[in-house]
């Protein structure tokens, strides 16, 4: 039965991945098709943002502030990406904790693919995960999901392989 399930899981997982993946992705966020990485055309724009909108989870940059070589350099990544990480958490479970349906606005493919991402990090259900997040609160929770996601995802392994010279960023 579980073999099924994981299979049925995989499947809807690619189907997903197909829908959800955003137009530019760098090398240093490989596999993560929920996330999207785009330059700012606004000349005020802060050097680096992330964005929880209703089409998915972004980061956006000032590409003459944070040029994608910043982006990309892992150093600067694992610094960057956790802390982006736990401000669209954040967004999305404040959200979701006063939703009737636990997940509110949120509803794209990208988004989708983000709560499958969280639930499989943190080895529970999204409806378990939105009743922590109203029993212990939105802060603890969003921290939680972000250390689950930059941890048990493999991500800050492959970006501590990157910072040591490794080509690969494959996700485990």
């Amino acid at each position: 039965m579980m073999k099924a399930q994981d299979k049925a899981s995989k499947e809807r997982l690619s189907t997903m991945r197909a829908e959800a993946s955003p137009a530019t992705a760098p090398s240093i966020v490989a596999g993560w098709h929920f996330l999207s990485v785009d330059a700012s055309a606004d000349d005020d724009a802060l050097p680096i943002r992330p964005v929880a909108s209703e089409d998915g989870p972004s980061v956006v940059y000032h590409p003459d502030l944070c040029p994608i070589s910043m982006i990309e350099n892992p150093t600067a990544a694992m610094l960057w990406l956790p802390m982006a990480l736990t401000h669209i958490t954040h967004v999305l479970l404040a959200e979701s904790a006063i939703a009737d349906d636990g997940i509110g606005a949120f509803t794209s493919p990208r988004w989708e693919e983000f709560r499958l991402q969280a639930s499989r990090a943190m080895s529970m259900e999204w409806h378990e995960i939105v009743a922590a997040t109203r029993r212990d609160g939105v802060e603890l929770t969003a921290d939680n999901m972000t250390s689950a996601l930059f941890v048990e995802t493999g991500i800050q392994a492959a970006i501590a392989r990157r910072m040591t010279g490794a080509p690969s960023l494959r996700l485990v």
